[in-house]
């Protein structure tokens, strides 16, 4: 069956809470990231960098708030709206952002909060003495990581706080508390789209239905929610908010969990996931706050925690933004603990600045691609791309829906994890550098010769066939 085309009405409701997805036809960019004062989200309608248009770091309904306007002349119900112009999505209690103005480039964080890593026994009580007060206390038991979040003393914002905290403790490893949001964008309603199963037959998928028996393979993303893809799998749900926390809306996250583990449904065309058979970990780090959706660096390494304890072979993390130290030594833990992790490289376009966590050197960052091995023109460039798979207009099913075409480098990422989980089930070692070892010996060089910053060491190729095996216990 050849390519059909398809005329179908935008889901405004959908896109308003959590559509981190473009929507082309019924195709959505997806992938998340640490909101920037301005929106990395590509170029196809204007609006990033307080310009009217289509933007997604909020702003008023007519494109008035600086760092990414709402939907000209709608109703403000994109990422953000509204009608209150302001930095960075209009007004939102207890939350701001760095450098918010138009052609900064910060990220998102709690105003009033930094996050520090405890191994000092002095370190609370002194910053008790200098007006900080304790927020919350946590041990990341198998990461081997104490971590405290601390609000700043009365009238200090969180960049002032954290320079205080780093002179009076010149050896203090803290940082921000970042805060990690969704995007959107809307383009052309009428499109040319390509067959629901070309991802699978592109990189040489030929796992079945009992393809990941026994492995746990895990992501960190939005709860997903009832689909009728995941009905009846092996599915186990962790959320990582804080008490009364309202969650984030699941479709992102449920798209995701059905690529990696959906199964088929009758009557309906899309592929089945790619394992499963597998128990996928699910780690809920995103949650509502007015309109929009985010997750803090420290939800972020409480998840990567619990997919530690529960020996998680492969992490997909289809999420990216800017540096956080205090996540970058959650993941270099959970990788020396044996659980790979692979992320979205980011949909910055081949300008942006490194997206994490997928430029830290102990992740897998995976690039998109669309059926005819073309760059997908808004994913991010750089040294730290390690792989291209199929990430543009991929089909996945949705709660109320017959299914949808999603867009982005997260829509990529599962197909990296799931070729590295066939790895480790033919017996290599849950080892980061060993399996980005194995997977580059097959891909498909694209582009330069070698490995190159547009497409890493290129085109995904999975192993033939798919072994079970059980994850270490």
């Amino acid at each position: 069956m050849g390519p059909v085309s398809l005329r179908l009405r935008p889901r405004s409701g959908l896109i308003a809470i959590l559509a981190a997805f473009l929507v082309v036809g019924a195709t959505r960019h997806s992938g998340f990231l640490v909101a920037p004062a301005h929106a990395d989200d590509g170029s196809e309608s204007s609006g990033s960098d307080g310009h009217s248009g289509t933007g997604d770091d909020g702003g008023s309904g007519s494109g008035s708030g600086s760092a990414g306007g709402g939907q000209s002349g709608g109703s403000g119900e994109s990422e953000g709206g509204g009608t209150g112009g302001g930095s960075v999505g209009g007004s939102q209690s207890g939350h701001s952002a760095a450098d918010a103005g138009a052609g900064n480039h910060g990220d998102r964080f709690e105003t009033s909060e930094v996050v520090v890593l405890a191994d000092r026994p002095d370190i609370l009580a002194k910053a008790r003495r200098m007006g900080f007060s304790l927020i919350d206390e946590r041990r990341f038991a198998s990461l081997d990581l104490s971590m405290l979040r601390l609000k700043t003393p009365a009238h200090v914002d969180a960049q002032s706080g954290l320079t205080m905290l780093r002179e009076a403790f010149p050896r203090l490893t803290a940082d921000l508390n970042s805060l990690y949001a969704p995007y959107s964008e809307q383009s052309d309603q009428v499109v040319s789209l390509p067959e629901p199963d070309y991802a699978q037959r592109m990189i040489g998928w030929t796992g079945g239905e009992g393809c990941g028996a026994s492995f746990r393979i895990g992501m960190i993303d939005t709860a997903p929610g009832p689909s009728p893809a995941l009905s009846g799998q092996k599915l186990h749900v962790q959320s990582f908010l804080d008490d009364g926390v309202q969650p984030a809306d699941s479709g992102h996250g449920a798209a995701i969990a059905s690529l990696l583990v959906g199964h088929a449904i009758a009557g309906r065309t899309q592929a089945a996931g790619l394992l499963p058979a597998a128990d996928l970990f699910a780690a809920g780090v995103f949650e509502r706050d007015g309109v929009r959706s985010e997750a803090s660096a420290f939800a972020i390494a409480g998840a990567l925690d619990w997919m530690v304890a529960n020996h998680v072979g492969v992490v997909n993390i289809s999420l990216s933004g800017e540096a956080n130290s205090l996540l970058a030594i959650a993941a270099e833990r959970a990788t020396a603990r044996g659980s790979v992790l692979v992320a979205a490289a980011g949909n910055g376009g081949p300008a942006a600045p490194p997206a994490y966590p997928a430029a830290l050197s102990d992740v897998i960052a995976v690039t998109a691609v669309d059926q005819d091995g073309h760059i997908y023109a808004k994913a991010n460039q750089g040294d730290y791309i390690a792989f291209a798979a199929p990430g543009v207009r991929i089909w996945a099913p949705e709660p109320d829906a017959v299914g949808q075409y999603l867009t982005g480098t997260s829509l990529a990422a599962p197909f990296v994890a799931a070729t590295a989980a066939l790895e480790i089930m033919d017996g290599a070692p849950a080892n980061a550098l060993e399996i980005r070892h194995r997977l580059s010996a097959r891909a498909v060089g694209l582009g330069q010769a070698g490995k190159n910053p547009v497409y890493g060491y290129g085109l995904i190729q999975a192993a033939p066939g798919c072994g079970t095996t059980a994850s270490a216990q």
